[in-house]
């Protein structure tokens, strides 16, 4: 119950992200809204990008390489400037932390190691792997208290006394 708790708080901060898209664009930031979409909707992590000059798609300032935020499939590339690349990496992290969870359970419990055990046995083995816990949850905490720090600044939201973006209403 403990586990599937924590999971809910943390599904609530993940939809809550949305909501700096919205308060970008409705304070004209309509780049920074689109990075942010991109980010959101973009199954694939952002890629640097080191094929010559491209222009930000934040800044409109031309840069050597960049990091592309959109996916590969999309014909055209959507690359902001390399100084983005630790916001950008947060922000996709932070908001596709299901994907990324699921992706490095998978990967270490994988279908043929977890027929031998019953669904309360690996969920057990789960929540002790310390692994998982440290490298996954850690990472999400500092890639969401970055995120928060950049777009509070960026967009000088107030201080509530609360880290979380659940108690700001638009």
């Amino acid at each position: 119950m403990s586990m599937h708790s924590n999971y809910h708080c943390i599904i609530l901060e993940i939809r809550n992200l949305s909501k700096y898209s919205v308060m970008a664009r409705s304070q004209g930031h309509m780049e920074i809204a689109t990075v942010c979409s991109k980010l959101m909707l973009c199954v694939e992590c952002p890629q640097v990008d080191k094929s010559g000059w491209n222009t930000c798609s934040i800044t409109k300032v031309q840069c050597v390489g960049g990091v592309r935020v959109n996916s590969a499939s999309d014909s055209v590339p959507m690359v902001v400037h390399p100084r983005f690349m630790v916001f950008c990496l947060s922000f996709w992290y932070a908001s596709r932390f299901e994907h990324v969870l699921r992706r490095v359970v998978r990967g270490k419990y994988t279908k043929l190691y977890c027929d031998e055990f019953t669904l309360s046995e690996i969920s057990a083995m789960i929540v002790s792997d310390s692994e998982i816990v440290k490298m996954a949850v850690d990472n999400f905490i500092n890639a969401l208290s970055h995120v928060h720090r950049t777009m509070n600044n960026f967009l000088v939201i107030p201080k509530r006394g609360s880290e979380t973006l659940s108690n700001f209403s638009i």
